[in-house]
């Protein structure tokens, strides 16, 4: 709102409180005091929202188009990377808590739009170390994988075991 026009409005605002507080003095106690006193309240609330009522439906437009809508695709590209480390220390830890050791993990993503990506392939590496030799072999891949498909929200087709 330019100066100016801002200046008009409390000028207005405040000539009403001082016309409305002048007219309840010079008013008689009573009925007519009390419409009075209505009449320059919706008075009072209409010139203090007059501001609102005079913005152009295409100032707000202008708001919320594309070009002033300012996505931080850096702050976006660097939550995913940071999502994507955690997916793999998640998968690393349930690989140590499966006992498997030195077997590491990959995730591949698939880009759906800008600055969105989508989990495509968990690969497994079990080929470096076995299982500990104190663990019996309970069929304990299928395990791993419904549980990485489950800490993941995949499928269980997406998870790849690598022997």
């Amino acid at each position: 709102m330019p100066l100016f026009k801002m200046q008009n409005w409390l000028i207005s605002i405040i000539g009403a409180v001082i016309i409305s507080t002048i007219a309840t003095f010079v008013m008689p106690i009573g009925r007519t005091n009390k419409a009075v006193k209505s009449v320059f309240s919706i008075l009072l609330i209409l010139i203090i929202f007059k501001p609102v009522f005079n913005i152009n439906i295409s100032d707000i437009t202008k708001i919320f188009t594309e070009n002033n809508v300012n996505l931080q695709f850096d702050y976006v590209e660097y939550f995913n990377k940071e999502k994507n480390k955690s997916n793999e220390k998640l998968c690393n830890s349930l690989l140590y808590e499966y006992n498997f050791t030195n077997a590491t993990t990959s995730i591949e993503y698939k880009t759906l739009t800008e600055g969105v990506y989508k989990i495509e392939k968990v690969k497994i590496f079990l080929n470096l170390k076995v299982i500990k030799e104190n663990n019996e072999h309970i069929n304990i891949i299928d395990e791993l994988r419904d549980k990485i498909k489950e800490i993941l929200c995949i499928e269980k087709e997406q998870v790849i075991v690598y022997d």
